[in-house]
């Protein structure tokens, strides 16, 4: 798989994008990153939902 990569040139001025080739599984390990950040963002919105829930039964 080729994955379109932008990048700056020496001075910094135009944005160039180079094809960069990756192996199936570089393409995995990128896929399962995707995955467990999403996971990660919607437990903290489930234990953030409880911590309130958690608080007004204290108050």
């Amino acid at each position: 798989m080729y994955l379109l990569v932008p990048r700056l040139d020496e001075l910094g001025s135009r944005l160039n994008f180079n094809f960069i080739y990756l192996t199936r599984e570089q393409v995995i390990v990128i896929i399962l990153g995707f995955y467990l950040s999403y996971l990660q963002i919607i437990l903290n919105r489930e234990i953030r939902d409880e911590a309130k829930k958690i608080r007004f039964i204290f108050i």
